[in-house]
């Protein structure tokens, strides 16, 4: 047992420090009766240690004495109020005998936790059901799942607790009954343009996205941030003979360029390339000799809107652009854009948001000792020659020479996914993207 003793209490003495090791130890060797024995010997001792306060509380309430042990319980919240732990038990009893408000006061304390306590989380999520707030209960369910996945818990019956089985169990099949229901109604729009068959995986990406257990990625290291598409073959780099129109982007690259070095004449017109990121931190993406401005951009489109004075100091950029397959989704994509890395930086290893599009990327300018990796392969930019990857392989990029590289970056669909995937996904992401913002799901 971790060490869960009052911080403020006075320093044990050996005799002290006995009763605990030997509480421990009978704990360890399922020996209830001595662990009891030990821990009310400390509580004799010292009435506020929070371990022994923890334990013997416990031990009453399971035992039929629940006031008695709740007194514990509370007493010991008082020591250590952030301790979810003790939340967690004295919610137990407390939901067992009626008193719902008061489970659910400690219980919201204790999902509140940093780092977040998962079984708080789904332990609220299902008082919140029995309530019959639903919503509530789905974020907390999908919070508490995914907080318990970060870690390699949860994953599989294996990496769960059997004890744990029945409630996470629950959680998921709440988790995936609600996305069918709450869906349904646009998913059954959808069927009746495109038909049922034509949306199978459509439907089955829709339900495990909520359940952040049951991605059904064949390949461990492609882990999107927001939504993985089930059944799409999974590579870092894909094939180049999938996309018809690379050869006619690439034969604009002279035009391309010349519009480009026209723009970095002009020293204002780049800015830093997260500085419309709400929730992006530049320590966590740009590393090298600039920070921030290591990592710059010149945007014709960004999170799905087009900058129509950037496209119209561009044409044969913009022409280029608007002949490809770009991935459009309201409020989300494309993206569009000169990137730049500057001389001596590099952008951090990360992931992207979903393996329904794919990254374009056009070398314009490229300097020696300048390379992609994406999923553990290198691959070195050659200017004029496009390549197209997956980004939600682990990826970084480096520039370690003394002179700023240069590519045009499209978003288009994953070439795997039919157009009928195509025009759901253009539907369903902006939906699903609303709920969670109204649910508050990190």
């Amino acid at each position: 047992m971790e060490d869960a003793r009052n911080p403020h209490s006075e320093p044990m003495n050996d005799a002290g420090k006995s009763l605990i090791d030997s509480a421990r130890a009978a704990l360890q060797r399922g020996d209830l009766s001595q662990a009891m024995n030990d821990y009310q010997a400390i509580l004799d001792a010292d009435p506020n240690d929070i371990e022994a306060l923890h334990f013997v509380g416990c031990r009453w309430i399971e035992g039929g004495d629940p006031a008695r042990g709740e007194a514990l319980l509370v007493r010991a919240t008082h020591q250590a109020p952030d301790d979810p732990r003790i939340r967690v038990s004295l919610a137990a009893s407390l939901s067992a005998q009626g008193h719902f408000a008061e489970a659910l006061s400690h219980l919201t304390a204790a999902a509140s936790a940093t780092p977040p306590y998962p079984i708080a989380l789904v332990r609220l999520g299902r008082l919140q059901e029995r309530m019959g707030h639903r919503f509530e209960a789905l974020r907390a369910y999908v919070v508490g799942i995914g907080a318990a996945q970060k870690s390699g818990r949860w994953r599989s019956p294996e990496t769960t607790p059997r004890v744990l089985h029945d409630e996470v169990g629950h959680a998921l099949r709440f988790v995936e009954s609600f996305a069918r229901t709450y869906f349904e109604e646009i998913l059954a729009d959808l069927r009746s343009r495109f038909g049922r068959d034509d949306l199978a995986r459509v439907t089955d990406c829709v339900t495990q996205h909520w359940v952040r257990s049951v991605r059904r990625n064949q390949d461990a290291t492609q882990n999107p941030t927001f939504l993985h598409f089930p059944g799409l073959p999974t590579t870092p780099f894909f094939p180049r003979q999938l996309f018809t129109w690379m050869e006619a982007l690439e034969s604009a690259t002279p035009a391309i360029r010349e519009e480009l070095r026209e723009i970095l004449s002009r020293g204002d017109a780049l800015q830093p390339f997260l500085s419309l990121s709400l929730d992006a931190r530049e320590e966590d993406y740009v590393g090298g000799d600039r920070g921030a401005a290591g990592w710059s951009a010149y945007f014709f489109y960004r999170h799905s809107r087009g900058d129509f004075e950037h496209l119209r100091r561009c044409p044969a950029t913009a022409c280029a652009i608007e002949a490809l397959p770009l991935v459009r989704v309201e409020g989300a994509a494309p993206e569009v854009l000169f990137s730049v890395l500057s001389a001596r930086s590099d952008i951090k290893p990360h992931r992207g948001v979903t393996n329904t599009r794919s990254v374009v990327h056009l070398p314009l300018i490229v300097p020696s000792d300048c390379c992609l990796r994406v999923g553990g392969l290198d691959h070195v930019w050659r200017e004029g020659e496009g390549v197209v990857f997956d980004d939600t392989f682990e990826h970084e990029a480096w520039n370690r020479s003394s002179a700023d590289r240069v590519v045009l970056i499209a978003d288009v669909w994953n070439p795997y996914l039919t157009t009928v995937e195509q025009c759901a996904l253009q539907e369903l992401v902006p939906q699903i993207s609303r709920v969670e913002r109204n649910l508050k799901i990190p």
